[in-house]
């Protein structure tokens, strides 16, 4: 994910982009991030809280698609905002998803009876994950979405829809 990405597929590229595996900027400021991840060390992480300074949804989707693939490696992709609006809040993309579904033999022959350790030590999103657990308001909100979404839209029409956007955006950007 580069300025050229955000260009195609935002329209712009005035973000603040963090890559989260080594908290490196991309584009922005990081000091921006780090007070965010040192907000996170200390807050009352609360729905209410974290959604002041987080894209709530995208965050419980980001999750969600990486509690569903049964991922690894997912910690890697940026953190964004977008500096052209007010009240900018940060989103996540998912990236490195390349070790989702037990790929590469990572757990084993029968990938979903494994006992996978899904969050590293250290991650912010854990911290918020983890956190954010106590809050009833959000296990109400986070249980809510994640069933709407299995009901709705992880269905096989809506899988077909989400491969043929991607397909897609790999044929714009030619990377086939």
């Amino acid at each position: 994910i580069s300025p050229r990405y955000l260009r195609a597929y935002y329209r712009h590229d005035n973000f603040s982009m963090i890559r989260t595996r080594h908290y490196e900027p991309v584009i922005g400021k990081i000091e921006d991030y780090n007070e965010l991840r040192e907000w996170s060390k200390g807050a009352d992480l609360t729905l209410k809280n974290v959604s002041e300074k987080i894209d709530i949804e995208n965050y419980a989707r980001w999750l969600i698609s990486v509690f569903l693939c049964l991922t690894k490696d997912f910690d890697q992709g940026p953190a964004l905002r977008d500096e052209s609006v007010e009240n900018n809040k940060w989103f996540f993309i998912n990236w490195d998803m390349d070790a989702s579904f037990g790929v590469s033999g990572r757990f084993g022959p029968e990938p979903w009876k494994a006992n996978v350790k899904l969050f590293g030590l250290g991650s912010f999103r854990k911290r918020l994950l983890t956190r954010m657990h106590f809050d009833p308001e959000w296990r109400q909100y986070f249980t809510r979405l994640f069933v709407d979404i299995l009901n709705h839209e992880f269905t096989q029409q809506g899988v077909r829809e989400i491969l043929t956007k991607h397909r897609n955006i790999v044929d714009r950007f030619e990377l086939n």
